[in-house]
Order: structure tokens, then C-alpha cells, then sequence
């Protein structure tokens, strides 16, 4: 029983590292394409991705 709880500890929280990889990607782009100068579409919809990302990482989910 105590190993099974530490294995469950030491395992990865895979919803939240790729979260942040994904956040980081998508704000990555959008610097690149700030520093390009194209400031449209290919700026706002990394923005909107990584912003949608941190909001849904943000609410607890529920135990059903």
C-alpha cells in the first residue's frame, strides 16, 4: 500500500508540464512575430492560445 502512495507521488504531473511547454511555445511565437514586425494575426492568435491555456490551468477540476 505505502508503495503504490509513492509511486503516485513521484509520477509526473503530465496535465501541467504540458501546459507550461505549450504556454511557453505559444509565447515564444508571438515574441518572434513581435520582433519581425508583424503585428496581426500571427501575434494575436498565440496570445490567445497561451492566455486560454493559463485560464484553463487555473481552474480546479472537478472529482466526479
Amino acid at each position: 500500500m505505502e508503495e503504490q502512495h509513492t509511486k503516485d507521488l513521484r509520477k509526473p504531473n503530465w496535465d501541467r508540464i504540458g501546459h507550461a511547454l505549450l504556454i511557453g511555445l505559444f509565447i515564444g511565437i508571438a515574441i518572434y512575430a513581435a520582433a519581425s514586425g508583424n503585428v496581426g494575426f500571427a501575434l494575436l492568435l498565440p496570445l490567445y492560445l497561451a492566455w486560454s491555456f493559463l485560464r484553463k490551468g487555473k481552474q480546479p477540476k472537478q472529482e466526479s
